[in-house]
């Protein structure tokens, strides 16, 4: 059963984080060429790693997968910043 809390946040290439309250909201935001290319790392506030499936059958091509990792740390570090804040260097390549 998903949290009513769980967040999933998304670090661009740029090192820019978005916030959104579920993968509906994340999908419709991205498109599958720029998620193909592993140009988003998505995370949910429990610390799991999700990567996409493309899925011709869906509304929008793909699907989200929560994979065998976790990351606590970093779930520490990017609850400090808001949507829309660019991660330092140094915070960006921990998250990678």
């Amino acid at each position: 059963m998903v949290s009513p809390d769980l967040k999933y946040y998304e670090i661009d290439q740029d090192g820019f984080l978005g916030v959104n309250y579920s993968l509906a909201e994340l999908t419709t935001r991205l498109q599958w060429a720029d998620v193909v290319d592993g140009a988003y790392l998505v995370i949910d506030s429990d610390g799991w790693f999700y990567e996409a499936e493309e899925k011709d059958d869906s509304d929008y091509g793909y699907v989200w997968l929560r994979t065998d990792r976790q990351n606590m740390d970093i779930i520490m570090m990017l609850k400090e910043h808001a949507h829309g804040e660019q991660l330092s260097s140094d915070e960006f390549d921990f998250c990678r």
